[in-house]
């Protein structure tokens, strides 16, 4: 089981530090540093060891926490007022976004999302074109992780779960990038057995279509690694939002 180190508050320290070998990977996270900063980490980063370097662009971080993600290069002065409910209200975040991961070098970025007001279809399908759209623009300079945002709320069962996994697989990815969405204080574990048992079933079908990244996980990491056909390709990393 490979395992990512995020970026949050002050640990920058743990990237290389001893006993923390098994780290294979880091996660930038813009909320809590500026452009400038991240930029300054990354040779320090390359120069501490072999890691799979990702950017989250984190645009589905609540208003009332954003605190660096503003600064950041992609987020869009008009943010709170943009229409993201069709791929078109994506292009220009798409384009900046895609300059940004280039710019800094990272291996992989992860799609755009935005919490939604309504966890439909249409969320779904916009996301995977927002995925599409960001795959045309950079290439093959890097790879790009589909970002499946969902929330533990309305996994009330395996049919959902199904649902979401056949919308998100319809185009070739290199990689997703899950960020479950709890009401649950940070460290603390899912006791919802309904939605975590769906949550399981869903990381489950994308294992079959291209590794997975469980964002935020916890002890409840080791559930997820556990269930699915293709282990191997299960990525988690520690810290919740």
């Amino acid at each position: 089981m490979s395992a990512y180190l995020q970026m949050g508050h002050d640990t920058e320290n743990l990237v290389g530090a001893d006993d923390l070998d098994e780290f294979t990977g880091i996660i930038l996270s813009p909320v809590n540093r500026d452009p400038k900063q991240i930029a300054e980490k990354m040779p320090v980063f390359r120069k501490a060891g072999d890691y799979d370097i990702v950017l989250d662009p984190q645009l589905y971080i609540p208003r009332g926490n954003r605190e660096h993600l503003v600064m950041q290069p992609y987020f869009p002065a008009t943010f709170d007022t943009t229409d993201f409910s069709s791929p078109e209200g994506w292009t220009d975040i798409v384009r900046r976004l895609s300059m940004f991961a280039g710019d800094l070098g990272v291996d992989a970025v992860a799609s755009p999302v935005i919490m939604p007001r309504r966890w439909t279809s249409k969320f779904y399908d916009t996301s995977v074109e927002t995925s599409r759209m960001l795959s045309a623009e950079v290439g093959e300079s890097m790879r790009v992780l589909t970002t499946c945002l969902v929330s533990l709320s309305e996994l009330a069962s395996a049919n959902h779960a199904r649902e979401i996994g056949s919308i998100m697989t319809r185009h070739e990815t290199g990689g997703f990038y899950i960020v479950l969405h709890t009401d649950i204080d940070p460290r603390r574990e899912i006791s919802d057995p309904v939605g975590l048992a769906s949550f399981m079933y869903l990381i489950s079908l994308l294992q079959r279509h291209a590794p997975v990244t469980v964002a935020y996980s916890s002890s409840d990491m080791l559930l997820f690694k556990a269930d699915g056909p293709v282990k191997s390709r299960l990525t988690v990393f520690v810290k919740k939002y």
